[in-house]
């Protein structure tokens, strides 16, 4: 098992305005040795946070900010950006430190997996 912690970061369009975005997660993947070679077999992730910024300071920027509408607050941009430029409906249920106890369990179960070798 590797547990890494990184970012999904892009670039984004919204009503004229060019945004970056970052979203911070702890990775959680397993893998077998099948043969001589390594497999995975699952990809997790546990989001912690993001972050949605202009690129360049502009003065038309809106007076108000983004009307994000997502009860999550651990992936609450990149769930925008998906819904508003791909039409992507966004899991509220995902893992996230936002809810300790749920992402805290999954971690948990992970490193019992390596132990066990069970899923």
């Amino acid at each position: 098992m590797c547990e890494a912690y990184g970012e999904i970061i892009g670039r984004a369009r919204l009503d004229g305005i060019e945004y970056d975005m970052s979203s911070s997660a702890t990775f959680i993947v397993k893998l077998v040795r099948v043969g001589g070679d390594w497999k995975i077999v699952s990809l997790e992730c546990v989001y912690d946070r993001d972050n949605l910024v202009p690129v360049q300071a502009q003065k038309n920027l809106p007076s108000a900010p983004l009307a994000i509408d997502f009860p999550r607050e651990s992936y609450r941009g990149l769930a925008y950006v998906l819904q508003k430029l791909g039409g992507y409906r966004i899991d509220e249920n995902l893992p996230g430190f936002d809810r300790a106890e749920q992402a805290l369990q999954l971690l948990e179960r992970s490193r019992n997996w390596v132990k066990t070798g069970w899923m």
